[in-house]
């Protein structure tokens, strides 16, 4: 075998390594790097996360304290909070773009550390309600916006035309959706906007929402209801298996029809403006 030294570039490696042993063995060749760096990823978040359910026991960062079922979450999940891996997006353009003057319609609270730090923001803490249709969940909101002296309302509901719904509950907290089915499911309230909006006497002017894949029937369903809003934060999701690219490119159409403009794009997570 002649010596790697020989080869000057990497492509004269590949196409000769492609010649000797197949274009299959080095297709495994390249993607074993990445294979490596996803296992070691794990590594780490698993080891973060035996640090945090055996010592830190809480999340607390930006003022914000959360706590964690560990019933509810296994060791990776956990692993994102000493490494500040949870809700990255969403706290950095919250604190940058929410105004505190805003009367907040959010949309997928799941533990409540958005919820809370979007209250923390607002002047009016009352001017803000936060919906969570998975019920298993509403307890621990209920209990980190007592710590954290929240105002907002909660409820456990999604937006929706019809008064009953199925929710899918998934065996990652964060992965809960009325898209992508599972053997669990709920059946959840539904609110319209309209109806959120008279029953809280509030005219709500931003919307806050990461709802794994449900944003798209949101926006083909309420048009109408959307036009209202000034702001819109949002999480898109063109993967897992929730939605598909097409899908993703057809919210972002939508919210365009609206006369809304994209005022930020960070990875999945968005910011569209009138």
């Amino acid at each position: 075998m002649m010596p790697l030294l020989y080869f000057t570039q990497k492509s004269d490696f590949m196409n000769t390594a492609e010649h000797r042993m197949g274009t299959p063995f080095v297709s495994r060749l390249v993607l074993l790097p990445k294979k490596i760096a996803k296992a070691l990823y794990v590594i780490k978040l698993q080891l973060a996360g035996i640090y945090f359910t055996l010592f830190l026991k809480t999340y607390k960062k930006d003022g914000i304290t959360l706590h964690v079922p560990f019933h509810l979450t296994d060791l990776k999940f956990r692993g994102r909070f000493p490494l500040n891996l949870y809700e990255v997006e969403e706290t950095k353009h919250l604190k940058k773009h929410l105004s505190p003057h805003a009367k907040v319609l959010e949309l997928g609270s799941c533990l409540g550390y958005t919820s809370c730090m979007i209250n923390s923001i607002l002047l009016n803490k009352n001017a803000h309600v936060a919906l969570e249709a998975n019920p298993n969940l509403i307890q621990w909101i209920k209990k980190n916006k007592q710590t954290n002296h929240g105002g907002f309302s909660l409820e456990n509901a999604i937006v929706s035309h019809d008064k009953e719904n199925t929710f899918y509950i998934h065996k990652l907290i964060v992965g809960g959706s009325t898209v992508r089915k599972t053997p669990k499911k709920v059946t959840v309230r539904g609110w319209t906007i309209d109806e959120l909006k008279e029953r809280y006497k509030l005219d709500f002017d931003t919307l806050i929402m990461d709802i794994e894949g449900g944003e798209l029937n949101l926006f083909r369903d309420f048009k109408e209801s959307l036009s209202s809003f000034k702001t819109i934060f949002l999480e898109v999701h063109p993967f897992a298996g929730i939605l598909t690219e097409q899908e993703a490119k057809e919210c972002e159409d939508l919210l365009s029809e609206l006369n809304f403009k994209l005022v930020v794009r960070d990875g999945h997570f968005q910011i569209w403006e009138k």
